[in-house]
């Protein structure tokens, strides 16, 4: 009889163990299915893990831009007093060769001539060091920027997209009692996330995501070239061909003089090449402002053509371009653009950007600067010699 009732009890124990085996298996089944696991006292889901492995990236990328916004504020600077003294070199130049053909003494012809060349010396010293500057401003890499931003944009849908499923969760009836039973008394108490970790990290990278503009612009496709709506000095908007391998923003004589802008023997000449490879000189003028999209850019350089280029055609080039992360999607028919707070001391936004998908980027191609001439007066300064 007693062994009877030891059986009775055992077999009541077995039953009672893979009875509460089976609700535990069920349990973790309805959470799995749920995409849940239990970390520490949280429920939570894998976009938690993601974002903390996410958010290291960011950091690391972050410090980097930070550092190569420092190097290339300096540059920048150093590269726009370069310019400013180049600028007043030319003007000293072209007065000393407007005098240099007025006077009759040839002392004083040969003196001139060699102050000339003298300034003419230190203007090609200046012109290699503006541009071993600006190589260097080239050469930061424009990488981690892309990284940054994609990185960021990524996290936060993602974030956005875990922190409704949570609403989801909190809500359904099979979460909400497995839930309960986990919380039986005597049992370590578990709540259904966000964890506080993951509060705190989406909060920062909101803030990252606010460091994050972008937009994308519609592009129009005229015989398999991509041109986009461009607003120029607030005041002209006309359809420029986006040509990534412009070393700067391009525009026609007739355009430069729809905008005020005539260029004199007082502005800089330089090479420009041209999309068909052809070199001709050009103008280097400043455009006040370059609209696309949201986004605008302030002074930005331009090059001028001359009015004998008839079927040349505006070109949005890479002083403008390259103010931002950029893609042109020809499948899509869009320009995407985007820029970092800090990234671009130039360029201000106004609301209603899109989000890009993954843009790209590409150097362009570098224009050369060629020295103004003063045809007449070298020809003769060189017969005077």
């Amino acid at each position: 009889m007693f062994r009877s009732r030891l059986w009775v009890a055992g077999c009541v124990a077995s039953l009672l163990f893979v009875s509460f085996s089976r609700a535990a298996d069920t349990d973790a089944d309805a959470l799995k299915s749920k995409e849940l696991t239990k970390a520490g006292t949280n429920l939570v889901l894998p976009a938690e893990q993601q974002l903390a492995e996410g958010m290291k990236q960011i950091r690391v990328l972050r410090k980097k831009l930070d550092e190569d916004n420092k190097a290339r504020t300096a540059l920048e600077k150093q590269i726009k007093m370069m310019k400013s003294g180049i600028a007043q070199g030319e003007f000293q130049r072209r007065n000393m060769l407007d005098q240099y053909v007025k006077l009759k003494d040839v002392t004083q012809k040969n003196n001139m001539v060699a102050q000339i060349e003298s300034l003419e010396s230190r203007l090609k010293e200046a012109h290699d060091q503006k541009e071993t500057l600006e190589t260097k401003v080239n050469a930061i890499d424009a990488a981690p920027r892309q990284q940054f931003i994609d990185l960021v944009l990524d996290l936060y849908t993602k974030v956005d997209e875990a922190q409704g499923k949570y609403k989801e969760l909190g809500e359904d009836p099979e979460v909400k009692g497995v839930i309960e039973k986990l919380n039986a008394p005597g049992k370590p108490k578990v709540k259904l996330g966000p964890s506080t970790e993951f509060l705190a990290s989406a909060t920062l990278l909101k803030k990252w995501r606010g460091d994050v503009s972008s937009d994308t612009i519609p592009i129009k496709h005229e015989n398999e070239v991509p041109t986009v709506e461009v607003t120029l000095n607030g005041t002209t908007t006309r359809e420029m061909i986006v040509d990534s391998g412009a070393s700067m923003v391009c525009l026609t004589a007739d355009l430069a003089k729809q905008l005020k802008m005539n260029p004199t023997d007082k502005d800089q000449t330089i090479s420009f090449k041209m999309a068909d490879g052809k070199v001709v000189e050009a103008k280097l003028m400043v455009l006040k402002s370059v609209r696309v999209g949201q986004f605008t850019v302030e002074d930005v350089e331009c090059a001028v053509l001359p009015p004998s280029l008839v079927a040349a055609e505006p070109l949005l080039g890479g002083t403008f371009l390259n103010n931002f992360i950029f893609k042109v999607d020809p499948k899509a028919g869009e320009l995407h653009l985007a820029v970092i707070a800090g990234g671009s001391r130039n360029v201000t936004t106004a609301g209603g950007g899109k989000d890009p998908k993954k843009p790209g980027d590409k150097k362009p191609e570098k224009a050369t600067a060629a020295k103004p001439d003063g045809k007449a007066a070298d020809e003769k300064m060189e017969k005077d010699k």
